[in-house]
């Protein structure tokens, strides 16, 4: 999951996708802005405020992988 700062320092959230972008070669972001929701290639549009990773208690380990 992605967390972006838009223009007038709105908060926009994205979930980052295993698939790479053929122009880019960055991943591709699934995001909710306007009607609907886009798969897009947008990773660095905008100002990165956050970046965090999930992972299932049962491959955690006790270590945080928050980043």
């Amino acid at each position: 999951m992605i967390l972006w700062r838009l223009p007038g320092n709105l908060p926009h959230i994205g979930i980052v996708t295993d698939k790479i972008s053929s122009i880019s070669g960055h991943p591709m972001v699934v995001h909710n802005v306007g009607a609907v929701p886009r798969l897009e290639d947008m990773l660095f549009d905008f100002e990165i405020a956050g970046h965090y990773r999930y992972v299932p208690q049962q491959f955690n380990q006790g270590t945080s992988d928050l980043f």
